[in-house]
């Protein structure tokens, strides 16, 4: 292409089913054709401009419909190996003022790529969650399909924080991937809308995409102030706050605001509907920030007391003692906190342990168990402290990774197992220990995505359990709670328990206690060399916690 397009999307008169069907709102969207080549490949899909994608909005998002006539259906659960190589769709957006800025959804914020691979029993038009409001469906017609989506405006955030004026120009392109071996190695071919490949793919750069103009969209009214409400203080352990924030003026277009805790002398979370958790006494500061880009914001300072630390309730990740069982499936969550994914593996929480069994893969992260919704800060340490076994002794991968900036590791660290920065390769054996890692982040800016990731594939077949795992500020890693541990290495077994658990540690004659979860202690005594037992047989059943006289603990089930 000469030069790259423009489409003008127009403003539905209903909101798409999304179903994988063309419903009669359809007929207001204009036809684009995606069929040019990406840069010397051959993809085959059929006769020119019969591979096609079209959009409609309304205040709510962007509805997108894709018609691919493909030739071979090659989706990625006939094959094997990356599913960027088979059929798929590949969607993206720019909605940063300066959309040629050589970034793309790999490397910075404001580029988004939705892309989600076929699976095999979802090809019939049922309605798939692709997380935050992201929807699609498809209906698979072997070989030609027929793809749906919907991306709501609230996830189309600019590089500043602020959710995308419906009125602005957006960069825009659409990917079409054909695969056209199934059983053999896959070649990826593809054909694009508008960014061949000149600079780079989309995915890296998108200087080279098409743009689109909502027809109709006008400019927003701006937040002018936010005011935050709610009660000043908390006397009772664990007792959740609510606030609220309101926004003027009444007729402001995005009234949404995103929810911030400045811990003070004291701790608390909070999540994006506004409700705060205390963690520890003290005073902390609730701020909430207009998401529209005025960077309006309101706050209110809480006196936190009268609060009894739990085990892990200091770490910056959280529910890392895994205690709802259940199975995670592939890009889903439990706990609001920590998600699992991989082609060749399956994970779930047995007993209040993380269990990831995991069949033969190319890369270390085509498996991975990740946190994404915690915050550190810049130029200050952190210790993370985790409990790790195998079925076979082996060696994990795992790292502090920015999303945002091409997964840089953005800490530094000193431990011999580290590459220098916040990446480890630590041999774990077939008994649980406690490994502690420092990191001090030394690269975090506004923009950092943070992310950590246990990145667990391998090329022989393996069983992993992870369980305590936490990340501590210097300050509250030396506060001696039963959840923190030391460098001493012990082991609890068996796990989960039934009537006598045993402790081995390389202390001799040691002191040892037992807590339960709500950090009560329950029994106590001291070892004879380096082991102890206690009869939990009379125990109610639940999570415990054995901490020894210098702070290193382990937790069981009974």
């Amino acid at each position: 292409m000469s030069a790259t397009p423009t489409a003008y999307i127009a403003k539905a008169k209903t909101a798409p089913v999304i179903d994988g069907t063309i419903d009669d709102v359809w007929s207001d969207a204009g036809i684009n054709i995606i069929e040019t080549p990406y840069n010397g490949e051959s993809p085959t899909l059929g006769d020119a401009g019969s591979t096609t994608w079209r959009a409609l909005w309304d205040d709510n998002g962007i509805y997108i419909l894709l018609e691919v006539n493909d030739d071979v259906f090659a989706p990625i659960y006939m094959g094997a190996g990356d599913e960027y190589r088979f059929d798929k769709v590949e969607i993206y957006f720019d909605v940063n003022a300066v959309l040629a800025d050589g970034k793309g959804p790999g490397n910075t914020k404001g580029h988004y790529q939705v892309a989600p691979g076929f699976e095999e029993y979802f090809t019939t038009g049922e309605e798939r969650d692709l997380g935050s409001g992201k929807k699609w469906a498809t209906v698979v017609s072997d070989p030609t399909y027929v793809s749906e989506y919907f991306v709501p405006f609230s996830t189309l955030i600019d590089s500043k924080g602020a959710v995308v004026e419906k009125n602005t120009v957006m960069g825009f392109d659409v990917y079409v991937v054909d695969n056209d071996v199934l059983w053999e190695a896959p070649v990826r071919n593809r054909a694009v809308w508008s960014n061949v490949g000149t600079k780079n793919e989309s995915y890296s750069n998108m200087d080279d995409c098409g743009t689109i103009q909502l027809i109709g969209a006008t400019a927003g009214v701006k937040v002018a102030s936010v005011t935050v409400e709610g009660n000043k203080t908390i006397t009772e352990d664990n007792a959740q706050l609510q606030l609220t924030a309101t926004v003027a003026p009444a007729n402001a277009t995005l009234k949404e605001v995103k929810w911030e805790v400045v811990n003070g002398t004291g701790k608390a979370i909070i999540d994006q509907n506004g409700l705060l958790t205390p963690r520890s006494n003290g005073t902390v500061t609730a701020k909430a920030t207009a998401k529209d880009g005025s960077s309006k914001s309101g706050s209110l300072e809480i006196t936190i007391s009268g609060q009894v630390t739990q085990p892990g309730e200091l770490s910056v990740l959280l529910d890392g003692t895994f205690e709802v069982d259940g199975a995670w499936g592939s890009g889903t969550t439990t706990g609001g906190t920590w998600g699992a994914g991989g082609s060749n593996a399956t994970y779930e929480i047995v007993g209040g342990v993380a269990k990831a069994m995991i069949e033969p893969v190319a890369n270390p992260w085509d498996c991975q168990i990740k946190n994404v919704d915690f915050v550190v800060a810049n130029e200050k340490k952190y210790f993370l402290v985790f409990d790790a076994w195998a079925d076979l002794p082996t060696t994990i991968n795992y790292d502090f990774e920015d999303m945002s900036n091409n997964y840089n590791r953005y800490g530094a660290s000193e431990d011999e197992d580290s590459n220098g920065r916040c990446e480890w390769n630590t041999a774990i054996g077939t008994t649980s220990e406690t490994y502690v890692r420092s990191v001090t982040f030394d690269q975090v800016v506004e923009s950092t995505s943070h992310s950590f990731v246990w990145q667990l594939g391998s090329t022989t077949s393996r069983e992993i359990y992870l369980d305590n795992v936490f990340l501590y500020e210097e300050g509250d890693y030396t506060v001696s709670t039963p959840s923190i541990s030391s460098k001493t290495k012990i082991t609890v077994y068996p796990n989960p328990v039934v009537n006598c658990v045993n402790i081995s540690t390389s202390l001799k004659d040691f002191k040892v206690a037992i807590y339960n979860n709500f950090g009560q202690k329950v029994a106590e005594g001291k070892a004879n060399g380096n082991a102890a037992s206690f009869d939990v047989s009379a125990f109610p059943k639940g999570i415990y916690f054995v901490k020894l006289e210098d702070g290193a603990s382990m937790k069981f089930v009974k």
